[in-house]
């Protein structure tokens, strides 16, 4: 269990390192754009949805490993594929499936990532 923690842990650095850093460099970039102004609420908006949606889509690999390290445990023992961290978990799936498979679920964590965002503003 303590391994899955870690894990988890992972996944929410990549998403919200991502997250803050792309909606402080967005935001300082829209307010040297409005000549320093404060920036009105649907400049916020956009940059808030531009921001959740980058975290996402960086978070997102991470959070299929967790998941696939999970669901490998529920396996039988000759269909597991062992994992023995996220990288590796990452490599196999983008090594015996396709890289998109890695991207994949950051279409479905895309609309969350954009919602939790735009809530900070």
């Amino acid at each position: 269990m303590l391994k899955n923690e870690q894990y988890w842990f992972l996944v929410q650095e990549t998403y919200a390192t991502a997250r803050s850093g792309s909606l402080k460099m967005l935001t300082a970039k829209a307010s040297e754009a409005n000549d320093g102004k404060p920036l009105p609420m649907y400049q916020k908006a956009q940059c808030g949805l531009t921001a959740g949606a980058i975290g996402a889509c960086v978070g997102s690999p991470a959070d299929l490993a967790l998941i696939r390290m999970q669901a490998d445990n529920t396996l039988p023992l000759p269909q597991r594929r062992n994992y023995t961290n996220a990288f590796h978990a990452l490599y196999r799936i983008s090594a015996d499936e396709s890289y998109c498979k890695c991207t994949f679920t950051a279409h479905n964590l895309l609309f969350t990532g954009v919602l939790s965002c735009i809530t900070e503003i």
